[in-house]
């Protein structure tokens, strides 16, 4: 259908439409037919103005190698001078991404140190800890020997 459409408006000269026509059908097999027309024909200007207006069709190496092929170099540099521009900017973004989550992980590590940190800071200001209370933590079989050792402990006075 849409081949169809560009190859009328490509005979009848309405070469604005044709290029139109390509970019809506969203077929890069279209538009690359539409440049290599616009290259046999030696249309330097129409070539230019396809690769804008088809520009999410048509990849940099094809239409380097066409304008290259055919002469056509001056009229391929603002394409591929945007096509850089986004790329570098894609780039930067993704740089900039990974750098905004190392340094958001860092403050993560940083935060749950002094967390760390202060908790331990309380941990030694508190008193220390005072003894168990006499007979605890003593097994139940060894506590009748205990008692016995206390009780002889009080009658000589500690000795």
């Amino acid at each position: 259908l849409y081949k169809d459409a560009m190859d009328l408006q490509r005979k009848d000269k309405l070469y604005k439409d044709a290029m139109e026509t390509a970019a809506q059908s969203g077929e890069s097999d279209l538009a690359l037919e539409l440049l290599q027309f616009f290259t046999d024909e030696k249309k330097p200007e129409c070539f230019a103005a396809c690769l804008f207006t088809c520009y999410e069709l048509i990849k940099p190496d094809v239409a380097l190698e066409l304008a290259w092929m055919n002469g056509m170099m001056e009229y391929v540099m603002p394409f591929v001078i945007q096509f850089v521009r986004e790329y570098s900017n894609k780039v930067d973004n993704l740089v900039q991404e990974k750098k905004d989550r190392a340094n958001a992980e860092t403050t993560a590590e940083e935060e749950a140190k002094a967390q760390a940190a202060q908790a331990n800071m309380y941990a030694s200001l508190l008193p220390p800890a005072l003894p168990a209370a006499p007979g605890q933590g003593i097994p139940p079989d060894q506590m009748a020997a205990y008692q016995a050792a206390q009780q002889q402990q009080q009658m000589y006075g500690g000795y």
